[in-house]
C-alpha cells in the first residue's frame, strides 16, 4: 500500500513537472513580448518626431475627422488612423492652411508643418501617445516569428526568432515609429503564414483568415500586392504539381476558396477607404510617374497624363480606391524622380543610384552576430533537405529574394527600413540553426551561442539609438554617416536629446542648428536658434550660421553635413562643411545631431577656404 502511494504521487509530481516544461516556453515568449514592449515604449517617448510623423499624424487625424484620404496618399491609411486614435481624444489644435485638395497633389508634409507649429511644445507628446498605438503591430510580429519557426522547426527555433525581433536594432528603431514599415513587415508574415498553413489544409477558416489578413495588410502598404499576386502564383504552382501527382484537392477544393481571398481582400481594401472613388475608369485619372502617365520626365512636378487614354483599357473599372491608385503613381515618381542619398561618402541625385546599396546595408546595418548565423542556417537548411523538406526551404527562400530584389531594383530612393518587411522571414530562416542545439553539435551550440551574445551586447549597446545603428564592421553609429543617412542614421530623432544636453550646458542655450526635419525645433520648444529661420532673411559669411556675432556653439545634423560635405561641386558653402566633417564633433546629441564648439582660430581658418 506504502508503494502503491508512493507511486501515485511521484507520478502526479512528475506530470505535474512535464506540464510546467510544456508550458516553459511560452512562459519565456511572454517574457520577451513585455520585454519587447518595454523597449518600444521607452524608445517612443526618448525620441522627437522623425521627419515623416507629423505629417502621418495630421493625415490620420484628417481622415477620421473629414472622412477623406487624399493626405499621404503614397502610402495606405491604417497605420496612421491606428497612431491617431488617442490624440483624437488629446484634443490637438489643428491647423489645414497647408492644404490645397488638389488630386495628386502631396500637400501632408505642408499641413504637418502647421499641425506642429499650431501644438508647438505639445507636439512631443501627441507623437508619443500616437507612437504608444503603433505598437502592438511589432508584438504581433514577434508573435508570429515564434509561432511559425516553432511549428517549422521546433520550440528552440521559435525562441530564437523571436529573440532576433525582439531585439533587431531595425525593429527597435521603427517599431514605435508611426510609419508602415514594422507593420507592413508584420502583415508580410501574417499574409505568408496563412498562405502555408492554407496550402497544407485548405480549410475555409483559414482561407478566410488569409483574406482578411490580405485585405488588412494592403490597408497598411501597397507592397502587399506583390504578396497578393505572390500567393496566388504559389497556389497555381502547388495546385499544378500536385494534380500532376494525382492529387486535385487543392485545385479542386482551393478555386473557389482563393476566388473568395481576392474578393475578400478587395473588399477590405475599398472598405478602408469608403469606397472613395472605387470602380472608377482607368481612363479618368491624371498620372504623374512615367510608367503610368506615359510622358518623359521633366522638370514641371505638376505634369499630369495618362498612358491608357484612348486605349481598349481606358474604360476599364479599377477595382481599388482613387488614393491607393494615385498613392501607387506617387510612389513610382519618388523612385522615378529619386532623392538625395548617400554611400560611402559619395552623393547621388535622380533615379540612378547603386544596385548593390541594400547588400552593402545589410552588411553594415545587420549585427554581426546575426550574419554569423548564416552558417549554422546553411548547414542545417541542407541537412533538411537531404531529409526530404526542400519545400520548407523554398517557402521561405523565394519571398525572401523576391522582396530584396525588389526593393534593390528601385534605386532611386536608398532607405533600409524598405527592406524591413523581408526581414522577419530572414529571421525565420536563421532561426532554423537551433536544430544544431537538438542535435547536440557542440561546434553548432558554441557557434549559436557567441552569435547570439555578440548580437545582443552590439544591439543593446546602441539602444535607444537603435536608429542610428551600424555594427562593428561598420565602425559603429559614430562612422554611420560616412555610410549612408537619412532614415538609415538621422531621421531627426534626437531633438530631445539635444534639448537635454543644452540643459546641462546652458551655455549653449540659443545655440544655432541645422536641422534635418520638417518643422522648425524652435517651435517645438528646443532652445536654439533654427538656420531654417535664420536663412529667410539672410546667410552669414563665413560658415552658414555661424560669424562673430553668434553662438559659439554650433549643431548640425548628421544628414545636412553628409550631403552639403558631399562632393557635388556646385555649391560655395561646400568647403566650410567638408571642414566640419574632418572635425571630431565636441559632443553628439544622440548619434545624429554633431555638436562643435567654433572657436576664433576656426572661424578665420574657415574664412580663408
Amino acid at each position: 500500500m506504502f508503494y502503491e502511494n508512493t507511486s501515485r504521487i511521484l507520478n502526479k509530481q512528475l506530470s505535474g513537472f512535464a506540464l510546467s516544461r510544456a508550458h516553459r516556453t511560452h512562459a519565456l515568449l511572454a517574457v520577451l513580448l513585455i520585454f519587447h514592449a518595454v523597449l518600444l515604449g521607452y524608445s517612443a517617448c526618448k525620441h522627437s518626431p522623425t521627419v515623416d510623423e507629423p505629417a502621418h499624424l495630421a493625415a490620420g487625424v484628417s481622415h477620421w475627422k473629414y472622412n477623406n484620404f487624399d493626405l499621404y496618399s503614397v502610402n495606405p491609411p491604417l497605420v496612421r488612423m491606428v497612431a491617431a486614435i488617442p490624440v483624437l481624444f488629446s484634443d490637438p489644435k489643428l491647423n489645414w492652411s497647408g492644404y490645397q485638395g488638389v488630386e495628386g497633389h502631396r500637400d501632408e508634409f505642408s499641413v504637418g508643418r502647421s499641425f506642429a507649429q499650431a501644438n508647438g511644445q505639445r507636439l512631443f507628446w501627441l507623437v508619443t501617445l500616437s507612437r504608444f498605438a503603433c505598437i502592438p503591430f511589432s508584438m504581433v510580429g514577434l508573435y508570429l516569428c515564434f509561432q511559425w519557426s516553432r511549428e517549422l522547426f521546433g520550440d528552440a527555433s521559435g525562441l530564437l526568432a523571436a529573440i532576433l525581433w525582439c531585439f533587431s536594432p531595425t525593429i527597435l528603431a521603427n517599431g514605435p515609429l508611426i510609419t508602415p514599415d514594422v507593420p507592413s513587415a508584420t502583415a508580410t508574415l501574417a499574409s505568408l503564414y496563412c498562405l502555408w498553413k492554407w496550402l497544407n489544409d485548405p480549410s475555409w477558416t483559414i482561407a478566410l483568415t488569409l483574406g482578411g489578413v490580405l485585405g488588412f495588410g494592403l490597408l497598411i502598404k501597397s507592397t502587399l500586392l506583390v504578396i497578393g499576386v505572390y500567393c496566388f502564383s504559389v497556389w497555381i504552382v502547388v495546385s499544378a504539381l500536385q494534380t500532376y501527382r494525382g492529387n486535385s484537392k487543392l485545385l479542386r477544393g482551393g478555386t473557389i476558396q482563393m476566388l473568395v481571398v481576392i474578393i475578400m481582400s478587395a473588399a477590405i481594401l475599398n472598405a478602408g477607404y469608403l469606397f472613395e472613388g472605387s470602380f472608377r475608369s482607368l481612363g479618368s485619372y491624371q498620372f504623374r510617374s512615367q510608367s503610368l502617365s506615359g510622358l518623359k520626365h521633366s522638370t514641371d512636378n505638376e505634369q499630369r497624363g495618362n498612358r491608357f487614354k484612348g486605349t481598349v483599357l481606358a474604360k476599364l473599372l479599377v477595382p481599388v480606391p482613387a488614393n491607393y491608385l494615385l498613392g501607387i503613381d506617387a510612389q513610382k515618381w519618388d523612385f522615378e524622380e529619386g532623392k538625395k542619398r548617400i554611400l560611402w561618402d559619395e552623393l547621388r541625385t535622380g533615379p540612378e543610384g547603386w544596385w548593390y546599396f541594400y547588400l552593402v546595408a545589410a552588411a553594415v546595418k545587420i549585427p554581426i552576430g546575426v550574419l554569423l548565423l548564416i552558417i549554422p542556417s546553411t548547414y542545417s537548411c541542407i541537412s533538411a533537405i537531404k531529409n526530404g523538406t526542400l519545400g520548407i526551404q523554398i517557402f521561405l527562400l523565394v519571398p525572401l529574394t523576391l522582396l530584396f530584389s525588389l526593393v534593390s531594383s528601385q534605386s532611386g530612393l536608398s532607405y533600409w527600413r524598405y527592406v524591413i518587411p523581408a526581414l522577419p522571414i530572414f529571421l525565420i530562416w536563421l532561426s532554423q540553426s537551433a536544430c544544431l542545439i537538438h542535435a547536440r553539435s557542440a561546434y553548432g551550440i558554441a557557434l549559436i551561442g557567441l552569435s547570439l551574445g555578440w548580437f545582443l551586447s552590439s544591439s543593446l549597446s546602441v539602444y535607444p539609438h537603435s536608429l542610428s545603428y551600424f555594427n562593428e564592421f561598420a565602425g559603429g553609429p559614430k562612422h554611420g554617416i560616412h555610410w549612408m543617412v537619412d532614415s538609415n542614421l538621422d531621421w531627426g530623432q534626437d531633438l530631445i536629446y539635444l534639448q537635454d544636453w543644452i540643459h546641462d550646458n546652458p551655455q549653449a542655450a540659443g545655440m544655432n542648428l541645422e536641422y534635418f526635419g520638417h518643422y522648425d525645433p524652435e517651435v517645438a520648444g528646443v532652445e536654439v536658434r533654427s538656420c531654417l529661420a535664420i536663412r529667410k532673411t539672410s546667410v552669414p559669411i563665413g560658415l552658414p550660421c555661424v560669424d562673430a556675432g553668434d553662438p559659439e556653439w554650433y549643431a548640425i545634423s548628421a544628414t545636412e553635413l553628409a550631403f552639403k560635405a558631399a562632393k557635388s561641386g556646385n555649391s560655395d558653402e561646400l568647403p566650410w562643411y567638408q571642414f566640419l566633417m574632418q572635425q571630431e564633433p565636441d559632443a553628439r546629441a544622440g548619434h545624429s545631431i554633431l555638436i562643435y564648439k567654433i572657436r576664433n582660430s576656426e572661424k578665420k581658418q574657415i574664412d580663408l577656404l
